[in-house]
Order: structure tokens, then C-alpha cells, then sequence
């Protein structure tokens, strides 16, 4: 398929815990040994939650319900016209994510005590109090 000049991600929430589950990038993606989020490119034709639904079955080797998925942000980077889709994924509980070759490992984490080092858009995202407000009302719904 095509690829587009955007790209979806998500990072997964346990309602019991509440923690984050991340990836930790290989060398072979941007921002290598870097903490981020499930992500991919949406191709030609995806929505961005069909493309976020893929990126999880292909990376995590999970099917996600789409009533699990929550809109966070839309980053714009104008100068080369790209578009970061960011969601947040509700879960129950805690679960192994099965990993291929983009990520050299997982973890889950207090988002007020996120790992280092993390990828930018994930700073931009997730760190203030209002990124921890919205957090919180999510464990809570």
C-alpha cells in the first residue's frame, strides 16, 4: 500500500493500574532507543483508526475494540504537511504485548513518572496537569 504523509499512535491506559504501556524503539525507527508510543503510518485509503487498529495487530499482536480508543491530540507540522494522529487506548488491565522487530521492549508506567529517554511527541502530549487531568477522568469513566 501507499504510505501518507501522516501517522497514528497510541499509548495504552489500565484503568486498574494506572499505567502507560509504551514501546521502546529499536535502532531500526526514528528517535532510536527512545520511549514512545504504538505507531505507524496510515496508508492510502486508512482512517486513522483503521490505520491505529492495524499498527496494534501488527506491533502488539492484539485486536483493540475502536470503543476503546480516544482521541487525544492532532499534531500539524506545516512545514513538511505532516499529521500525527494520537490516541489513547482504555483498557481493563494489564496485559504482554506480543512485540515484532520495531520495538526492542515494553513497560508500563505512572504517566507522572514517564522513562527516559522519550520521544518529543510524547513530552508535547502526555506531560502537565492537564494532560494528568484528562488522564485521571479516563481511569475514573
Amino acid at each position: 500500500m501507499i504510505q501518507t504523509n501522516q501517522a497514528v499512535g497510541t499509548a495504552f491506559l489500565s484503568k486498574e493500574s494506572g499505567r502507560m504501556l509504551l514501546s521502546y524503539r529499536t535502532n531500526l525507527k526514528s528517535f532510536p532507543h527512545h520511549w514512545c508510543l504504538w505507531s505507524g503510518k496510515i496508508e492510502e485509503g486508512e482512517s486513522p483508526i483503521y490505520a491505529l487498529l492495524r499498527e496494534c495487530n501488527e506491533e502488539l499482536a492484539i485486536t483493540v475494540p475502536p470503543h476503546m480508543l480516544h482521541p487525544w491530540d492532532i499534531y500539524t507540522n506545516s512545514h513538511n504537511n505532516f499529521t500525527f494522529y494520537t490516541f489513547v487506548s482504555v483498557v481493563q488491565d494489564e496485559f504482554s504485548p506480543k512485540l515484532n522487530d520495531e520495538s526492542h521492549g515494553y513497560g508500563w508506567f505512572k504517566y507522572d513518572a514517564l522513562p527516559r529517554p522519550l520521544h518529543p511527541g510524547i513530552k508535547k502530549s502526555f506531560m502537565g496537569w492537564k494532560a494528568r487531568q484528562r488522564l485521571e477522568a479516563m481511569i475514573k469513566s
